[in-house]
C-alpha cells in the first residue's frame, strides 16, 4: 500500500464544469507520465461509454460506498447538486517519481479539500458556453436537460474562479490545452514534487 501524502505536501486539483475538457486533458497528462490520478469513488451510475475512459472516478454501489465509509479508506463524502449519489475523496498517495498527484474534480468540492490538505493548487479548465453545449449534446442529453446544465455551467465557471490559482481557457484544440496546463505545471511544481515536504 502506498504512503498517503501528508497535509503539507503540494498537490494539484483540476476542476471545471462538465464539458469543458478537464477529463481530457488530466487523460493526456495521466498517459504521459506528468501526473498521478487519484479517483474519487461515487455511487452515480457512468454515462454511456464513461467506464472505458474515466480516470476521476471509480463508481460504486450504495453498499460498496458504506463499506469504503466503515473502513475509513474515505477521508471526507459529500452529496451535490441535490442529487440521491455520493462522492467520496480518499487519502491521496504519494505518487511515483516525477509525477505530480492530482485530483479532478467540481469546484464544490475544493472545500473539502482544503479541509484536508494545506497546499492544493487549484487549476479550473474552463471553455464557451456553444463548445460546451455542443459537447453536452453529443453526450445525448435532451435539451431540458442542457438548458439546466448551462445554467449550472455558468454558475459552476464563477465558483471555480473564486477557488482557482489558475484558470486555463479551452478555446483550441487538445494539444493547445495540453500544452497550456503542462507549462502551468512546469511553472507551478519543482521537480521535488512528489517528494515529501520537509
Amino acid at each position: 500500500m502506498k504512503t498517503a501524502l501528508s497535509r503539507r505536501d503540494a498537490l494539484l486539483v483540476v476542476i471545471g464544469p462538465s464539458a469543458a475538457g478537464k477529463s481530457t486533458v488530466v487523460n493526456e497528462l495521466a498517459a504521459a507520465g506528468v501526473v498521478e490520478v487519484t479517483p474519487s469513488w461515487t455511487t452515480r451510475p457512468p454515462r454511456p461509454g464513461e467506464l472505458e475512459r474515466c480516470v476521476e472516478h471509480r463508481f460504486v454501489s450504495d453498499g460498496e460506498f458504506d463499506e469504503l465509509e466503515r473502513g475509513r479508506f474515505l477521508v471526507d463524502t459529500v452529496r451535490m447538486f441535490g442529487l440521491p449519489y455520493r462522492y467520496g475523496l480518499p487519502a491521496v498517495p504519494l505518487p511515483r517519481s516525477g509525477a505530480v498527484p492530482l485530483l479532478m474534480l467540481r469546484a464544490a468540492l475544493v472545500p473539502i479539500v482544503r479541509r484536508q490538505y494545506d497546499r492544493p493548487t487549484i487549476y479550473q479548465v474552463e471553455d464557451g458556453r456553444e463548445r460546451v453545449a455542443g459537447r453536452l449534446l453529443a453526450r445525448e442529453r435532451g435539451l431540458a436537460e442542457l438548458g439546466t446544465r448551462l445554467r449550472d455551467y455558468d454558475a459552476e465557471v464563477a465558483l471555480g474562479r473564486l477557488e482557482a490559482d489558475r484558470v486555463i481557457v479551452n478555446d483550441g484544440d487538445v494539444a493547445t490545452l495540453v500544452g497550456a496546463v503542462r507549462s502551468a505545471i512546469a511553472a507551478d511544481f519543482s521537480p521535488a514534487t512528489a517528494v515529501r515536504q520537509l
